[in-house]
């Protein structure tokens, strides 16, 4: 289901795709209302939220917002799935209806650093590019140690400028992305394969497409300060994002370039015990769901396991006597407080 598209045609579409978190989603549109008002490009911007098929109070905050934008003359959109079609089918949906000749992917939970808005417009009017991306401002990297440290413009992907798709696939920040449409075409050929990280898809695949990605040294967002008690997927979840790379170079006859991009794989077993270590010792929030799948992991994997060289035994010695001692922990701090240091995190 569509609402609320307008027929002119903006520049920039900020896109939010969306699920039961209405919340946060209240939180983002404030913010984001507040920071377009407060731009030089009130014209040339226009917004579009992704409803997941939400069973909470998603749809009010939307018609409530979408309200606001409107008599403040700004161009607003919003789409609604009957069911949750998972994150990357709602990704894609933004994409394919974006109205706008690029499209900026915002996280419900992220919150947009001041001047973040002119910056971008400032950049596809200076630089008329593909893809940009940009710094993200989370742990280890900030203000003071950016992950992109200087402003680069790849006029196209090859073997000796692989850093470009490089830096995007390395950290994946959904908020880091913008991206141009060219009627879709990009994304017509993502969604043929229903791609894990549906955003990279896309970006891999415009850069290939067309050329022209732009690494911009600027902070643009940064996470809510309570975003690590909101994960709800598992920590080897990054393998996922490598076989997409793989399927869509090769998809491309592109298979030199992955074997440059020389990508590790997350060992599930080690990743998962690790996880569970920080949840016991209190660092992390977790749905029972979530622990299930993190134990479930660690028993298949345990089941599985062969070929095992000295470096992997050693993990995975090394993780267990973490989770034996996180767990001893816990246990220790029950008996002396009468409180568990785990915190059970009961909604998304």
């Amino acid at each position: 289901m569509v609402s609320g598209i307008d027929k002119v045609k903006p520049l920039l579409a900020i896109a939010i795709p969306t699920y039961n978190r209405a919340d946060r989603l209240e939180r983002s549109l404030s913010d984001l209302f507040c920071q377009i008002i407060q731009s030089n490009c009130l014209q040339l911007v226009s917004v579009l939220v992704s409803n997941n098929g939400s069973t909470d109070t998603t749809d009010e905050v939307i018609d409530k917002y979408k309200n606001i934008f409107k008599q403040n003359k700004i161009y607003f959109a919003n789409f609604s799935f009957l069911e949750n079609r998972g994150f990357d089918l709602n990704v894609l949906n933004c994409y394919e209806n974006c109205n706008s000749e690029y499209i900026w992917f915002l996280s419900d939970d992220d919150i947009v650093i001041d001047g973040a808005i002119d910056s971008i417009i400032n950049d596809l009017q200076r630089h008329a590019p593909s893809v940009l991306y940009y710094n993200f401002e989370q742990e280890p990297y900030n203000i003071d140690n950016p992950y992109i440290k200087e402003n680069i413009l790849y006029k196209n992907i090859d073997i000796n400028n692989i850093q470009s798709i490089l830096k995007i696939i390395k950290n994946p920040k959904l908020t880091s992305l913008v991206l141009k449409k060219f009627d879709g075409k990009s994304g017509d050929k993502s969604k043929e394969y229903c791609f894990d990280y549906m955003h990279i898809a896309i970006a891999i695949q415009t850069g290939l497409d067309y050329g022209r990605i732009f690494h911009s040294n600027k902070h643009i967002a940064r996470p809510d300060d309570d975003y690590m008690d909101h994960i709800d997927f598992l920590p080897c979840i990054q393998n996922n994002l490598i076989k997409t790379v793989s399927l869509l170079l090769n998809q491309n006859n592109k298979n030199d370039f992955f074997q440059h991009l020389k990508l590790e794989t997350v060992d599930p077993l080690t990743s998962s015990m690790n996880f569970l270590s920080a949840y016991y010792r209190g660092k992390y929030a977790l749905t029972p769901a979530l622990k299930i799948k993190l134990y479930t992991t660690v028993a298949n994997e345990l089941k599985n396991l062969k070929n095992m060289n000295v470096k992997r035994i050693m993990l995975i010695i090394l993780s267990f006597l973490k989770m034996i001692a996180s767990l001893t922990y816990n246990i220790g701090h029950l008996v002396l407080t009468r409180k568990s240091a785990t915190r059970i995190r009961l909604t998304k």
